[in-house]
């Protein structure tokens, strides 16, 4: 059982990069001791997967809140989620099976339905809440709150692309082995597309019921 961005994302965000850095990487090798019962061992770089999410979501979200203008990154975050479902579309429509450890799966018809429905249907989810966030939080006009809906959607749309993406799919190639990488990174770009949508939403509730995070 693997610990939960959300919190991890706060603590780094509250705590700074070490802490994020030293939660990520105690509670993936906790959560591996306490509640991991499939025998496959344990990978240390896997941890450094969350290590490195717990260090880096600090500067992500210092970068991000730079950025004050809401129509480019509207443009930059919503333009490069359609493309990234679109692409995962496509690739299940025109492939009946995958190769993951020696092993060839089939890709049932109800998962090529499944699977984009369910990533278009929050990349809208996101769409809406984002905008209604945006204006319950403009209305609010409270200093504390120091990151927009808009600005925490794009924290979490880089920190998933350059951490779980980029770095995960290449440190789980190094533990499972190169030959899956391709899948590996297809998993990874299809979790993108929850973990977005449902990380901007309730980081954004939070910050919005608390008054802000300092």
């Amino acid at each position: 059982m693997r610990f939960l961005f959300m919190p991890l994302m706060f603590s780094s965000i509250l705590l700074g990069p070490w802490w994020g850095l030293l939660i990520g990487a105690a509670s993936d090798a906790l959560g591996f001791l306490i509640f991991d019962r499939s025998g496959m061992g344990f990978y240390p770089q896997i941890t450094a997967i969350y290590a490195a999410f717990g260090f880096l979501a600090y500067f992500i979200f210092k970068f991000v809140k730079l950025f004050k203008n809401k129509t480019a990154i509207r443009i930059i975050v919503y333009g490069s989620f359609a493309l990234l479902l679109s692409g995962i579309t496509i690739f299940l429509c025109l492939n009946n099976e995958i190769n993951l450890f020696g092993q060839i799966y089939l890709i049932q018809l109800w998962e090529k339905i499944l699977v984009p429905s369910l990533g278009f249907g929050l990349f809208v989810l996101l769409i809406i809440l984002c905008e209604l966030l945006d204006k319950k939080f403009t209305k609010l006009n409270d200093s504390r709150l120091v990151f927009t809906p808009h600005q925490i959607c794009f924290s979490a749309f880089i920190i998933e692309i350059v951490v779980m993406v980029l770095f995960g799919t290449l440190m789980k190639a190094c533990a499972f082995g190169f030959a899956t990488a391709g899948i590996i990174l297809l998993c990874q770009l299809i979790s993108l597309t929850i973990n977005v949508p449902i990380n901007t939403i309730i980081v954004s509730y939070v910050i919005y019921l608390t008054k802000g995070l300092h």
